[in-house]
């Protein structure tokens, strides 16, 4: 598949295709029950729970652990799914990060790369489910240029599974980042 590339990575982060020998790292991530507060799945942190993302994981278009440059830590995880070829797009979701590496330039640094390796393939528009209550990645994926387009009943175990969906132009995505710039 053209969207699993291994190598994405720039001076913060490598993000490293995700495999059945990262589960007790990842997990031990993920076991935080702060990083779900948030989240429409908040017992995401229980271990049986955690197993059933981390095998979704593995029928995504590509999944990655994203290692720390500097630590070579694994501090998260992020995947590309849902890729519709008609409409050139791809949703980019499911990122979780230690919470010491909130609030900071990670987020950013990740997507940016995942955003960049996507436009470079035939993909016009990415799209991000977002838990209606998970405040804080709205405004990270908003940080990133991408617009509200509406609400989605995603698949999900939780009793919440109403996400927000927000898109991304290729337009949008050169746009915003010659601000950045």
């Amino acid at each position: 598949m053209p969207f699993r590339s291994n190598d994405l990575k720039n001076d913060l982060v490598r993000l490293e295709l995700l495999v059945p020998e990262h589960f007790d790292e990842l997990y031990s991530v993920a076991s935080d029950y702060r990083i779900w507060e948030q989240h429409p799945e908040k017992n995401r942190h229980e271990i049986e729970v955690f197993r059933k993302y981390f095998h979704s994981a593995q029928n995504a278009a590509a999944a990655y652990v994203i290692r720390d440059r500097i630590t070579s830590k694994i501090i998260g995880s992020s995947r590309f799914y849902q890729h519709n070829q008609f409409f050139k797009s791809i949703a980019i979701g499911y990122t979780f990060l230690a919470v010491d590496y909130w609030g900071g330039v990670y987020n950013r640094a990740i997507k940016q790369l995942m955003i960049n390796h996507a436009f470079s393939l035939d993909i016009e528009h990415i799209i991000f489910h977002v838990g209606k209550y998970n405040f804080r990645s709205q405004k990270a994926v908003l940080k990133l240029g991408a617009k509200l387009f509406g609400e989605s009943e995603f698949e999900s175990t939780s009793d919440n599974p109403v996400n927000l969906e927000f898109r991304l132009s290729r337009e949008d995505w050169e746009k915003h980042n010659k601000l950045y710039e």
